[in-house]
Order: C-alpha cells, then sequence, then structure tokens
C-alpha cells in the first residue's frame, strides 16, 4: 500500500499506474487522474472513480462488481469474476470483458467500435452499434448474432452453437465463424467481396434446409414422446 500511496503522491501526468503491487484494495482516488491501471492485483472491488477519468485498466483482479463509471474511453475488465456490468458511459470505444462470468451485456453506447466479450455465458447479445469495427465473441454460448453494423471489419465468433449469422456486411475483411449445419469452421483472414457474396448466399440457402430438417426432426421427436407417453399410460 505504501508504494500504491506514494504513486498516487506523486502522480502529475495523470496517468497512474498500480498493477502488480498485490493490492486487496485501493486508496482513495484523486481527481485529476485521467488513466488507471490496477490490473494483476489481488482487489475484490473498486473506490469511487475519478470524474476525469478516461482509461481503466482492472484486468486479472478477483472483481466481482464495477462502481459507476465516468466518462471513460477505454474499460479494460477481462479476467475478472464480474457477473454484470454497470451502464457503460456514452463516450466508451473500446470494450474488453473477456473471461468473465457475464450472462449478459447492457446496452452498448453509439461511440464504441471494439468489443471482446470472449469466454462469458453468454446467451445473447444486446444491439451493436453502428460504427462498431471489430466483435469478438469467441467461446460463449450464443445460438444467434443480433444485425451486424454496416462497418464491421472482424468477426471471430468461434466456440458458440451458432445455428445461422445475419448477412455478413461488404466491410468485413476477417471472418472466423463455426455453424452447427457444417462441419467445417469459415476462416477469412483477407475476405473479398466476391467470397463475402458467395458466403451469403450460401449461409441463406443452407439456413432455409436447416431449418426445414430441424423442424421435421423436432416433429418426429414430439411424435414419439407422445406415443411413448400412450403406452405408460
Amino acid at each position: 500500500m505504501e508504494i500504491a500511496l506514494h504513486r498516487i503522491q506523486e502522480c502529475v501526468s495523470g496517468r497512474l499506474d498500480l498493477s502488480h503491487l498485490e493490492l486487496t484494495e485501493l486508496p482513495p482516488l484523486l481527481e485529476g487522474i485521467t488513466e488507471l491501471n490496477c490490473s494483476f492485483n489481488q482487489l475484490t472491488f473498486l473506490p469511487a472513480l475519478p470524474s476525469t477519468l478516461k482509461q481503466l485498466v482492472c484486468s486479472s483482479n478477483q472483481l466481482t462488481s464495477l462502481p459507476e463509471l465516468p466518462s471513460l474511453h477505454i474499460l479494460y475488465c477481462n479476467t475478472n469474476q464480474l457477473t454484470s456490468l454497470p451502464p457503460l458511459p456514452s463516450s466508451l470505444r473500446d470494450l474488453r470483458c473477456f473471461t468473465n462470468r457475464l450472462t449478459s451485456l447492457p446496452q452498448l453506447p453509439s461511440t464504441l467500435r471494439y468489443i471482446n466479450c470472449c469466454r462469458n455465458p453468454l446467451t445473447t447479445l444486446p444491439t451493436l452499434p453502428l460504427e462498431l469495427l471489430e466483435l469478438s465473441c469467441v467461446s460463449s454460448t450464443l445460438a444467434f448474432l443480433p444485425s451486424l453494423p454496416a462497418n464491421l471489419r472482424i468477426l471471430n465468433c468461434l466456440g458458440n452453437p451458432l445455428e445461422t449469422v445475419p448477412e455478413l456486411p461488404s466491410t468485413l475483411q476477417d471472418l472466423r465463424c463455426k455453424l452447427q449445419m457444417y462441419d467445417n469452421a469459415f476462416v477469412f483472414t483477407r475476405m473479398d467481396s466476391f467470397t463475402l457474396k458467395r458466403l451469403n448466399n450460401m449461409i441463406r440457402k443452407d439456413t432455409t434446409v436447416w431449418e426445414g430438417l430441424s423442424r421435421d426432426r423436432c416433429i418426429k421427436r414430439c411424435a414419439q414422446y407422445k406415443e411413448e407417453i400412450m403406452m405408460k399410460a
């Protein structure tokens, strides 16, 4: 704690580094701090944050919740034990909340450009911001994705039980995706317009077939269950 207090007293640039100090709590944080890095400690909570803070890096702790967030531009809260996030500030541009226990995300601000929410038990995603450039949601429990923004460049959704994906935008350059109806994953690191168009057409066509097969399987299972119940009655 003495090292942390000393660094706070000596902080004149607005950038405060309290990482790797084995802290179990933070001392009070002063107004004027614009960037705070308190990653790789043993924190279970954070104190009230300065209203001047623009960048918060609190990854690799034991946090179960976050306090009210000021007008952040960057939030890295990955590798904690978070079960939910507070309302996100309307100024946020970069969110990295991977490797937590999140089952949902709050409403995403329109300013957001980058999202990494991998390795969370997410079942759905909220509406994605129109100006989003990168989305990574690897190893969650997503069966569907919301509509993809027209400017999206990178989409990595491997490791989900996805049944299909929405229309892929023409700006997409990097795609990593596995759908239940295909044996192999799609991995494209330099997507061209011709490949993208063929991929969209194929997914639309095969999704229709897959949905028909799913309905047929469901009808057959229901008939079998009904027959089993009648035999036991």
